[in-house]
């Protein structure tokens, strides 16, 4: 996972196979962005994925709840492949995300 912010803009990059040994990661980037007072929106680059596991899943879902409560909009996933696009949406994270193809 690589991750950047810039005055509360934050981008999670998830690359590869992504399974249960990312999600200390992905639980660091939930504490840090519920302690950030100027957090703003968040993007979930998903471009560089080819599985997420099911304990991923439930990550990228705590962290769409904790971005929703620290900002009042919804955070984004942009996802160009097909099979983990359609993982996601099956998930119903189009309801927690706004999920963009490009």
């Amino acid at each position: 996972m690589l991750q950047a912010d810039c005055s509360g803009v934050y981008v999670l990059k998830l690359v590869g196979e992504v399974r249960l040994n990312a999600c200390s990661t992905i639980d660091v980037a939930i504490d840090t962005i519920s302690e950030n007072p100027n957090f703003r929106s968040l993007i979930v680059d998903l471009t560089e994925t080819i599985h997420l596991d099911s304990t991923t899943l439930g990550m990228l879902a705590k962290l769409a709840v904790k971005a929703k409560e620290k900002s009042h909009f919804l955070p984004s996933i942009v996802s160009t492949n097909p099979d983990v696009t359609r993982v996601i949406e099956s998930m119903g994270f189009d309801s927690v995300f706004l999920i963009t193809r490009e």
